[in-house]
């Protein structure tokens, strides 16, 4: 486990002097919100109604900012042959996808936590004992990006648009933890707060880690 933490806080020291993907996600995540929010405004919808698209405005930010921030991620591997040096060094490949999980989610997680608190203000929802099951929901989710994510960024590496081609994966075999999130959050955030189905997200989650795990080593080959 310690070679896996040593990457993963060397991930995290890049991220504080460069100041680049989480920034980047943030300020994306944010304007999607602002853009739905005019669109909402300009349509005249009903403002009672406002709480019920909270679910699907927070999973097009959370999804559509993920994206960004694989590919800056992968991108500062990259550069310099970085990942040629860590693919060289005495681990094992599993460890070394197992940390850029993890630094994938923790930077995702951390833009999460801002989008999260503005959706709640744009959209008019009370933060009150549902927001726990949201915030679990959300956790979840982003853990399933993460894990897709860094496999077929790792992929679409080796192609030669590679900023094009993860959305156009990732986005095709996420859909089953995209809808299931979008579900669990509005369910989450129903009158009743009653605790959200997560028996799907999760199951997407512990399949494709040991899938991920198992054919990382196949794919840095390549």
């Amino acid at each position: 486990m310690k070679p896996i933490f040593t990457l993963v806080l060397k991930d995290i020291a890049i991220e504080l002097r460069r100041k680049e993907s989480v920034g980047a996600m943030i300020m994306f995540a944010l304007l999607v919100m602002i853009v739905f929010n005019f669109a909402i405004e300009a349509a005249n919808m009903d403002p009672a109604v406002r709480p019920d698209l909270a679910p699907g405005v927070l999973w097009v930010a959370v999804t559509l900012a993920a994206i960004l921030g694989l590919n800056r991620s992968l991108a500062i591997d990259l550069d310099n042959d970085s990942l040629q040096g860590l693919l060289l060094a005495p681990l094992s490949r599993g460890s070394l996808y197992l940390s850029k999980v993890l630094s994938n989610f923790i930077f995702i997680l951390v833009a999460d936590a801002i989008a999260l608190p503005l959706v709640m203000v744009f959209y008019d929802l009370d933060p009150d004992v549902r927001l726990f099951w949201v915030a679990l929901v959300v956790v979840l989710g982003t853990f399933g990006f993460a894990v897709v994510g860094t496999i077929l960024a790792m992929v679409s590496s080796h192609t030669r648009m590679s900023e094009v081609m993860l959305p156009v994966l990732l986005i095709p075999l996420t859909i089953p933890l995209i809808l299931s999130s979008v579900a669990a959050t509005a369910t989450a955030l129903g009158p009743d707060g009653e605790a959200p189905n997560m028996n799907l997200i999760i199951g997407f989650d512990i399949i494709f880690l040991v899938i991920s795990y198992l054919v990382f080593d196949f794919v840095v080959e390549e």
